[in-house]
């Protein structure tokens, strides 16, 4: 081998020796920065842009501060957090302090929201009815506006955090320029990523199973995970499974499907799928099956703050801009049953009137706090049918409304049915001048016998009402309510008392002040926007 030769051989060796490091360092280092994202299990904070573009003709900036459990163990509720801004160039939209620009999620209580220095919103509060799950993870969103002669990157970061779990990851947020990665329009060809329904057919029979296809459109855009949040009309469609495409999704990167029957006639439907590889293209999510119940127009949405479409890179963003709602009709109906959500629902069933005897448990979620309020007791009941009734006079209706529920209240009751699963609920109580009754009759079957069971009152979205009594009996009259017509209370501090028995369907305490001039101790106001 002549040494010409050998030098060349010695040559391509050093450069292969070369690349091989240099490849090993690149694979290090972007192993390094995919090792950055949490891992399954462990929770994150999230900052996500809610408008598209970011920055409005206003110079207004909206940011949604969310929290992805992310598979961890224990169920997520309560929190506290410092959400950080650039103060240097931007400042709270609207005049009237943080009140006036931080906008809590629909299910969150606040318990205060407040401006730390110049720079730091701190919002303290709890997640009502069921916990944080990876589709419904909006905590609040901010109102900014970028300050006179200001200039991108904008930067978002995280303060002090306390959660239920002590392992969790913050996630900060830049936004470079005003450029969108998507258009705002509906049309896929226009660059949008879109969410949506299809199916078959949009007419069916009563009886008849309704499949509904769950679509993403990522518009060639690489993702990692799609979030869906989406109601229906419980009273028209009974909800039989969901399934996810696992032909498109991982299924060991699957961090839950929820399917719960929202306890009123609006019904909701939460599925999580991720991957654990990019993909992109038109997409099915999963596969939701109905059954038809009655003659109606049930109509599905989206709610659009708390479905994500998260892309495949080293800081994931929601990229989701558009979702398109979706109607079926079950048999022959002239007019639509669905309403908005600042509507009251036109299928309230008229009740008996009856006369109250006085002591009255007054609830109200107010316009201004939508956050649901809701007491509740627990009961152990053995099978056989009970009756579950409510005496109520409802001033405002609107949204979820006003009714009484039975729902599990242990981890497994037989049949299907998990903890917060609704059993059976009452029809709507109605607008009305006169105390209205509703009545259901439920069945507990030989799997839930000797079961733990939970009896909510529900009034929703701003809506108001006097409960009388909440009943729950036995075939044979026996009442299974403790103080079931609020006629003993406990006294916290006065003027504020308590019904015995009842508890607040949410973390905190809430007291109602005491109208003294009303029934043995007077009636109970919670929160009462009309009744000062």
């Amino acid at each position: 081998m002549t040494k010409i030769k050998k030098l060349r051989i010695a040559f391509i060796a050093l450069l292969l020796v070369v690349f091989s490091v240099v490849g090993f360092v690149v694979f290090y280092q972007q192993l390094r920065k995919r090792s950055k994202a949490a891992p399954l299990g462990t929770p994150e904070l999230l900052f996500a842009t809610v408008d598209n573009p970011p920055m409005q003709g206003d110079n207004g900036i909206k940011i949604a501060v969310k929290i992805n459990p992310n598979s961890v163990a224990t169920e997520l509720y309560s929190f506290d957090i410092e959400a950080k801004f650039d103060a240097s160039k931007l400042e709270l939209k609207n005049t009237g302090g943080v009140d006036a620009n931080v906008t809590l999620a629909p299910d969150v209580l606040k318990q205060s929201v407040t401006l730390v220095g110049t720079d730091t919103i701190h919002i303290v509060g709890t997640k009502t009815g069921s916990p944080f799950t990876p589709a419904n993870q909006l905590i609040a969103d901010i109102a900014f506006k970028m300050k006179s002669g200001s200039t991108f990157p904008l930067t978002f970061s995280w303060g002090a955090v306390t959660l239920q779990v002590t392992n969790f990851v913050k996630v900060p947020l830049t936004i470079n320029d005003n450029s969108s990665s998507s258009s705002s329009s509906s049309d896929s060809s226009g660059g949008g990523v879109s969410l949506s329904f299809a199916s078959s057919k949009q007419t069916y029979s009563v009886g008849e199973e309704v499949s509904i296809d769950i679509m993403v459109d990522t518009n060639n855009q690489q993702i990692s995970s799609t979030g869906v949040y989406f109601s229906y009309p419980a009273n028209i469609l009974a909800h039989k499974s969901t399934t996810i495409n696992t032909n498109t999704f991982d299924s060991t990167a699957i961090n839950g499907v929820t399917p719960p029957v929202v306890p009123s006639t609006t019904g909701t439907v939460v599925i999580n799928a991720a991957r654990k590889t990019a993909i992109s293209g038109n997409l099915k999510v999963a596969t939701v099956k109905f059954t038809a119940s009655v003659d109606g127009t049930a109509n599905l949405a989206y709610i659009k703050d708390n479905c994500t479409v998260y892309t495949f890179n080293d800081s994931p963003q929601n990229i989701l801009t558009t979702v398109n709602s979706y109607t079926v009709t079950v048999g022959t109906t002239s007019s639509s049953s669905s309403t908005s959500s600042g509507g009251s629902s036109s299928s309230v069933i008229p009740g008996e009137q009856i006369e109250s005897n006085g002591d009255i448990l007054h609830i109200n979620s107010t316009t201004f706090d939508q956050a649901p309020t809701r007491y509740e007791q627990v009961v152990n009941l053995e099978k056989g049918d009970y009756v579950l009734s409510g005496g109520a006079l409802t001033y405002t209706s609107r949204g979820r409304e006003v009714l009484v529920v039975l729902a599990c209240g242990e981890s497994d009751c037989g049949d299907g049915k998990k903890l917060n699963d609704v059993i059976g609920q009452t029809p709507h109580f109605p607008l009305s001048t006169t105390f209205q009754r509703q009545e259901v009759t439920i069945h507990i079957s030989d799997a839930g016998d000797k079961k733990k069971y939970v009896v909510r009152i529900f009034v929703e979205d701003g809506s108001e009402a006097d409960f009388d009594y909440v009943s729950l009996t036995d075939i044979w009259g026996g009442e299974k309510l403790q103080d079931y017509h609020f006629n003993t209370v406990s006294k916290i501090s006065s003027p504020r008392k308590y019904p015995d028995y009842w508890e607040m369907d949410m973390a905190g305490s809430i007291y109602g002040t005491i109208d003294t001039t009303k029934g043995k101790d007077g009636a109970l106001y919670i929160n009462s926007s009309s009744r000062q």
